[in-house]
């Protein structure tokens, strides 16, 4: 007997009916099927590439950094040009460049200066005090200090004097310590000749014969040793200071260029 179906029959039961089992995945449940519900879509599972990369292409053989034309992994920003591992490098370079350039540019001006009041103040000082002695031409008188060394100074290349000092009642005068010292005073170089120390301050008397003379201080040892100090402070400070300026300089310059053609 053959059975009918009624015309009011959803028309997928009709189908369910008419084809006997339904296509998988149209239908939710144990076997039994819903009306009205679409069907479900089951998507393939990817295999992987052939070359070992994931199919994808953030590994070898794929796109991203592992391989053209896929994606980048994720958490990984190439960014802009000239910003990567080597654009960090560039403006290190170009950094420390700078540093060392300002660093150096104030050492050697640094050196300079001192070497100038160092050299001034140490070896002027030191020669100022005998130039300012008091110049005695024959007969003349002197203000000393107690217990201080002076010296007598004759020109360069004249005869020895002959000289007679008298003080204060009860004072004495003692050979004083010897040194070799010379200055230049009106273009004239003057030599030391000898040296004398009073025990007593005040006014002295001098008689020389011979040529005229100077009697002053002699030419202060630290103040040499502080100008020759200035000078070895200009000379290898200064030239520290120079070396670290140009070598700042040359990588400054180096880095911007770098930096400049990554960004090209």
């Amino acid at each position: 007997m053959t059975s009918r179906q009624p015309e009011d029959m959803p028309e997928d039961h009709r189908r369910d009916d008419a084809g006997g089992a339904r296509p998988v995945g149209e239908g939710s449940g144990s076997g039994s099927s819903q009306a009205g519900l679409p069907p479900t879509t089951q998507w393939p599972v990817a295999e992987p590439s052939p070359d070992g990369g994931n199919p994808d292409g953030a590994g070898p053989g794929g796109g991203g950094p592992g391989g053209p034309g896929g994606r980048a992994p994720y958490g990984y920003d190439p960014g802009p040009a000239g910003q990567g591992p080597a654009g960090g490098e560039r403006s290190k370079m170009k950094r420390i460049g700078a540093i060392l350039s300002i660093v150096g540019a104030a050492v050697l001006v640094l050196s300079v200066v001192a070497a100038v009041i160092m050299a001034v103040s140490g070896i002027g000082g030191a020669v100022s005090e005998a130039q300012n002695g008091t110049r005695i031409d024959g007969m003349g008188s002197v203000e000393l200090e107690a217990d201080e060394d002076m010296q007598v100074y004759i020109r360069e290349g004249a005869g020895a004097p002959m000289c007679n000092i008298s003080g204060p009642a009860g004072a004495s005068i003692e050979e004083g310590t010897p040194q070799e010292s010379s200055f230049s005073r009106d273009g004239t170089t003057w030599t030391s000749y000898t040296s004398f120390t009073v025990s007593e301050a005040g006014t002295y008397d001098m008689a020389c014969s011979g040529g005229e003379v100077i009697v002053g201080p002699p030419v202060s040892v630290g103040g040499i040793m502080t100008g020759v100090g200035g000078v070895l402070i200009g000379v290898f400070g200064g030239g520290l200071g120079f070396i670290l300026l140009v070598v700042g300089l040359v990588l400054f310059f180096v880095g911007r260029s770098r930096e400049r053609a990554g960004r090209a």
